[in-house]
C-alpha cells in the first residue's frame, strides 16, 4: 500500500473534472476509483480542501469525506461552514502525520490496542498535550473529527474493523440554566476522547476558562500594551485592539466589522452606540449568536474618522465590494484580517493569522523596546474587558446600587455566555487575584481614554 505522509494540504480551485471515490448512495471505496468530480460542482465550493499524498494524487479515503460534508449524492451543497471542513481537512492531515511519525497505517486492524492507529495517536496527542505543545482542547477536537470519518468510512465501505478502535461511553453531562438550575443531558463520548488528560499547570489560578484559558491583563502590562499599540503606527491593529479592549468582542466579531456598522452623520456621537453582530449583520459571531458589542463615544468616533481617511480609502478600493459592505479593518492589500462566513468574494480564507503573527512579532518587539515582555492572545483582551465588568459591579454592589445576581445577569448579557458557569468564574478570578484589572462603573475605560488623548495628538488617520 501507498505510504500517506500527506506533506501537503491543497485548497482546489474550480478546475476539469478528476476522478475521486464517491458518487452518490452506490459508491464502493472497497473498489478502484471509477467516477468523476464533475467540475460545475467544484465551482459551487472553490474553497474546498483536498488532501493530496506525497505524489500529489488526491487521498480518496479522506478527500471523498470532505466531499460528502460538503455536498449531497445529488451534489448539492449540505451548507456546512467551509472554515469548519476545511479545519476537519487539517485534523486528517495532522492525524496522518502523527502516524506516519508512529510508523502505523490509518487502515491497520490490530488485536494489540496499542498497534491499532486511534489509540496510538490518542497516546501521542496526550503526550503532546503534556509537553505544552497542543492544546487540551485541539486535541479533543482532532479525536472528535477522526472519530467521524473512521465512522463515515465504515458506513460506507460496509468493513467494520475486527478491532474495534475506541469504545463507546454514555454519559450526562450537567449545566446551569438561564435562571441557575442545574439541568443534566446525555450524549455519547468515546474512551478516547475520555482520554485525554489535561496539561497540569502550577498556575491554573491564573487564566479563566472562557472557550479557552484567557487571562485578563492587569493594569501595569494593559498600559504597556497601548503604548506599544501607538508606538507600531498601525491604525488598524490600534483601532481593533482598543475595540476589543472595550466591548468584549471575540476576534471574527472585530475583523468581521462592516462599514455599515458605523454610520457617520457627520457629527460626533456623545454617548455609547451599540453595534448589532451575528447572522443578518455581516459580522461574525460565536455560534452565530445574535449579539452586540457596546462602543464608546470616544472610540466609536475615533473609527467614523479613520473611515473616511485616505489610508482606508486606498485600502478599501482594491477589493471591489459595496462601500456599506466592506469591511472596516483590512490589511494593505484589501484582504479582512478574517473573512466573514457570509462573504462569497474569492480570496483566500483569512481566519486571523496576521493578527496573530502582529502580536508575536510587531507588537512583542515595541513591548520589548519598553523594558516589558509578556505574552497575551487576542481572546485575552476580552477577558480583560470581563474583568472590567466585574470590577465595576462589585463597585456597585458595595454602593448598595447592585445585587449579586444583577451582576451575573449583566456581566453574562454583555459577553455573551450561553452558560452562567463560564460568568460564575470570572467572579472567582475576582475572589482569588489580588492585581486583576480596576475599571469604573460605565466601563469608560480611564486607562485607555487618557493614554488615547496624550498619544494620539498629531497623530490622524492618513
Amino acid at each position: 500500500m501507498k505510504k500517506l505522509t500527506l506533506p501537503r494540504i491543497s485548497l482546489m480551485k474550480p478546475v476539469p473534472s478528476f476522478q475521486l471515490s464517491i458518487a452518490g448512495e452506490d459508491s464502493n471505496l472497497s473498489g478502484d476509483p471509477n467516477t468523476w468530480w464533475p467540475s460545475e460542482a467544484c465551482a459551487k465550493f472553490c474553497d474546498l480542501t483536498i488532501l493530496l499524498t506525497d505524489d500529489g494524487s488526491p487521498w480518496f479515503d479522506g478527500t471523498s469525506f470532505l466531499m460528502s460534508l460538503a455536498f449531497d449524492y445529488k451534489f448539492n451543497l449540505t451548507g456546512l461552514d467551509p472554515k469548519t471542513i476545511n479545519r476537519k481537512a487539517s485534523d486528517l492531515k495532522y492525524y496522518l502525520e502523527g502516524l506516519d511519525e508512529l510508523g502505523i497505517n490509518y487502515e491497520a486492524d490490530e488485536s494489540r490496542k496499542i498497534k491499532r492507529p486511534t489509540y496510538a495517536f490518542a497516546a501521542l496527542l496526550n503526550k503532546r498535550v503534556a509537553e505544552g505543545t497542543l492544546a487540551y482542547e485541539s486535541a479533543k477536537r482532532i479525536i472528535s473529527n477522526i472519530t467521524e470519518f473512521y465512522r463515515w468510512r465504515i458506513y460506507k465501505t460496509r468493513r467494520p474493523f475486527q478491532f474495534p478502535l475506541w469504545i463507546e461511553l454514555s454519559k450526562k453531562r450537567g449545566f446551569l440554566d438561564h435562571i441557575g438550575r442545574e439541568v443534566f443531558v446525555k450524549y455519547i463520548s468515546t474512551d478516547l476522547s475520555d482520554g485525554i488528560k489535561r496539561r497540569t499547570r502550577k498556575s491554573a489560578d491564573d487564566y479563566i476558562q472562557d472557550g479557552g484559558k484567557l487571562r485578563p491583563l492587569p493594569d501595569d502590562e494593559l498600559e504597556s500594551l497601548i503604548k506599544a499599540l501607538y508606538a507600531t503606527e498601525n491604525t488598524e491593529m490600534r483601532l481593533s485592539f482598543l475595540l476589543a479592549i472595550e466591548t468584549g468582542g471575540r476576534m471574527q466579531s472585530i475583523f468581521t466589522l462592516r462599514r455599515r456598522h458605523f454610520p457617520d452623520d457627520g457629527d460626533p456621537v456623545t454617548t455609547v452606540q451599540r453595534v448589532h453582530i451575528g447572522p443578518g449583520t455581516g459580522a461574525d459571531t460565536k455560534g452565530d449568536k445574535i449579539h452586540y458589542l457596546d462602543v464608546p463615544a470616544w472610540l466609536y468616533n475615533e473609527i467614523t474618522k479613520y473611515l473616511v481617511s485616505n489610508r482606508y480609502k486606498r485600502r478599501s478600493e482594491k477589493l471591489p465590494t459595496l462601500d456599506d459592505d466592506q469591511y472596516v479593518f483590512t490589511a494593505s492589500t484589501g484582504r479582512p484580517y478574517y473573512k466573514a462566513k457570509d462573504d462569497e468574494r474569492e480570496f483566500p480564507a483569512a481566519t486571523g493569522e496576521t493578527v496573530r503573527v502582529f502580536i508575536s512579532s510587531t507588537l512583542t518587539e515595541a513591548l520589548i523596546k519598553q523594558d516589558c515582555s509578556f505574552k497575551f492572545s487576542f481572546h485575552d483582551l476580552r477577558a480583560t474587558f470581563g474583568m472590567g465588568l466585574v470590577n465595576a459591579g462589585l463597585k456597585m454592589i458595595d454602593a448598595g446600587l447592585l445585587s449579586r445576581d444583577g451582576l451575573l445577569n449583566a456581566v453574562r448579557e454583555a459577553m455573551g455566555h450561553s452558560d452562567i458557569r463560564t460568568t460564575l468564574r470570572y467572579l472567582a478570578y475576582r475572589e482569588t487575584r489580588a492585581n486583576t484589572r480596576k475599571a469604573n462603573a460605565a466601563f469608560e475605560t480611564k486607562l485607555v481614554r487618557d493614554i488615547n488623548l496624550r498619544l494620539k495628538s498629531g497623530q490622524n488617520a492618513d
